[in-house]
């Protein structure tokens, strides 16, 4: 095998390697200081009457956080940094109804917006913007729909964590 073909061939298989690594957010891509990549979540503001969207966000937002990289969670009294959510709207409606008038498909949306500060003057470190996302989904699907739609909402604020906006 000629030399140029085989040195052609181990850079297309590192650079493969490469690309199957999955995402992360090294630290360096971080649109956050290193000496604030100590996370606390301090506050959920939810209006809703859904009292299981604050623990399922901030688990969320962990878990992606953590999964990408670059910050650790800790007890809010050493955190450097705080997060604060605030769900601006979260509605579970009818979309589609049948001759019957009966309801054959449903939407969950959820609007909300994510900051993150310093703990020791609460001056503003990021702040998302308000991040929407809208799922539609069948009768029997509500649970689903609303993870899908936090899970989802959580990957772009991480996103946008990540992109420095």
């Amino acid at each position: 095998m000629p030399k140029n073909r085989l040195i052609a061939l181990i850079l297309l298989a590192l650079l493969g390697l490469t690309a199957c690594g999955g995402y992360r957010l090294t630290g360096g891509s971080l649109n956050l200081d290193e000496k604030f990549r100590e996370l606390a979540v301090d506050e959920v503001r939810n209006p809703s009457l859904e009292t299981t969207l604050e623990p399922r966000l901030r688990a969320f937002f962990r878990d992606e956080l953590t999964r990408r990289g670059g910050v650790r969670w800790v007890d809010p009294s050493q955190a450097k940094s705080l997060v604060r959510f605030n769900i601006k709207r979260f509605l579970l409606t009818s979309q589609v109804k049948g001759v019957q008038d009966v309801t054959l498909k449903y939407k969950a949306e959820i609007e909300l917006s994510a900051r993150i500060v310093r703990k020791d003057d609460g001056g503003n470190l990021w702040d998302s913007g308000p991040v929407t996302v809208t799922e539609s989904y069948y009768s029997g699907g509500e649970d689903a729909a609303e993870n899908l739609i936090l899970e989802l909402a959580v990957r772009r604020l991480a996103d946008l964590l990540g992109q420095g906006y």
